[in-house]
């Protein structure tokens, strides 16, 4: 790698402007701007770690390290892996999220960079989950598969398994388990930050060189979150509803039933994706913005059990419907 501005005068006058130089009083050259060096030695821009996010290098080759870019393109994205799991047992599913839904590495991968700058490459696998498996468990469970790792490009790779509670397969509405496939997804997207943050803040050959700006210029008001701990499902849910709720009604209206009046399933899918809200602080807030909670309540209650008939839940009193002709909701994907 060489880095020449202008044509090097061999006579050791002061014609070049070499950016690399031998040592003061070699044969040739003559300059000082790398004292002690020799025509031999190594470009140190070449010397970064490949393994690591690449810095870039000042006019004198010298890498600069107090800032992060790594090189990204939000329209490059993996095809989204399927177990067997979904394959054998559920292959409505499967075929759903392989074959009909848009990819979720895609839509993720773009949901971050529009809302955060961020650059990221998701390879996510959707399967059935071991743990949550029966009714009131969990809907889904979103778990790393391996250390995150940047490659050679300088590109950062993140695979994560996301785990679909079976009950909620076989019962649930199929707009509900498209809402589940969004909310993991956007899981992912915290979790990979927090991975990254902490091998940025502990490794080579950045370390200390980043700081908590970094999560500010990128999270704006939720950095706190970043800075102590891995975000908690109950942070994570907080900036879901309040960065994501409009792109997470979005993506849902093409899945939803054709036949539904606007108001009830652009209604139905904004519940769906306020409902994990009730584990935070923020739940007890949202009656005095105007929203419902028991409306939350009972209806995502509807969607994952596809009632029919008179439901009631804890100090809300009851509601009547018919999943399909009331709420105009899927049955499930079987």
């Amino acid at each position: 790698m060489t880095k020449e501005t202008s044509s090097p005068d061999y006579s050791g006058g002061g014609g070049d402007d070499w950016g690399w130089y031998p040592p003061e009083g070699g044969s040739g050259g003559g300059g000082t701007v790398c004292p002690g060096c020799s025509w031999g030695d190594t470009n140190p821009c070449e010397e970064q770690d490949p393994n690591q996010p690449q810095f870039p290098c000042d006019q004198d080759w010298q890498p600069v390290i107090n800032e992060v870019r790594e090189p990204y393109h939000v329209d490059e994205y993996d095809t989204v892996g399927v177990g067997n799991g979904l394959r054998n047992v559920y292959p409505c599913i499967a075929s759903l999220i392989s074959d009909s839904l848009a990819n979720m590495n895609g839509v993720a991968q773009s949901l971050a960079f529009n809302a955060y700058g961020d650059s990221l490459y998701l390879h996510l696998t959707f399967d059935t989950s071991t743990v949550y498996t029966q009714q009131g468990q969990g809907a889904a469970a979103t778990t790393p598969d391996t250390t995150i790792f940047i490659d050679p490009n300088g590109y950062t790779h993140f695979f994560v398994n996301i785990g679909l509670n079976g009950y909620y397969l076989r019962n649930a509405s199929r707009d509900y388990t498209i809402s589940t496939i969004i909310h993991e997804s956007l899981h992912a997207l915290f979790i990979l930050r927090w991975a990254q943050y902490q091998i940025w803040l502990n490794t080579n050959p950045h370390l200390g060189t980043i700081d908590s700006n970094y999560i500010k210029n990128h999270y704006g008001i939720y950095w706190e979150y970043m800075t102590g701990q891995q975000p908690t499902a109950s942070q994570q849910h907080i900036l879901m509803a309040n960065q994501f709720i409009d792109q997470f009604v979005d993506i849902g209206r093409v899945f939803y039933n054709p036949s539904a009046p606007t108001a009830i399933r652009d209604t139905m899918l904004t519940l769906m994706g306020r409902g994990a809200l009730r584990e935070s602080s923020m739940w007890e807030l949202l009656p005095s913005m105007g929203i419902d909670t028991c409306k939350i309540n009972i209806r995502e209650k509807i969607a994952l059990d596809c009632l029919i008939g008179s439901y009631n839940t804890s100090s809300c009193g009851s509601f009547t419907t018919h999943y399909i002709d009331s709420l105009f909701l899927t049955p499930p994907c079987h």
